[in-house]
């Protein structure tokens, strides 16, 4: 089965609002900026350009807070997201 690495990023702002994004083709959709990463980019990585690409901010660090794997049913055919 293909592994595909997905991140997701939350970004809690001062006043402990988050930040959400809403999807490009319904934008009464709404999550967390992220996506899948590159061949060869660490999650991190990702993480930064996700954040970058869908908000226009640059983060200075990341705080890592959480890794699964799991099995993506959601797409044909299926991949083993980490």
């Amino acid at each position: 089965m293909k592994k595909q690495i997905t991140t997701a990023v939350i970004v809690e702002g001062r006043d402990g609002k988050f930040l959400g994004v809403s999807r490009k083709y319904d934008y009464n959709s709404w999550g967390f900026a992220g996506g899948k990463c590159n061949v060869g980019e660490s999650p991190i990585q990702c993480a930064f350009r996700e954040l970058k690409e869908e908000t226009g901010l640059s983060a200075i660090s990341l705080f890592c807070g959480d890794v699964r794997e799991y099995l993506n049913k959601t797409v044909e055919p299926n991949t083993l997201d980490e």
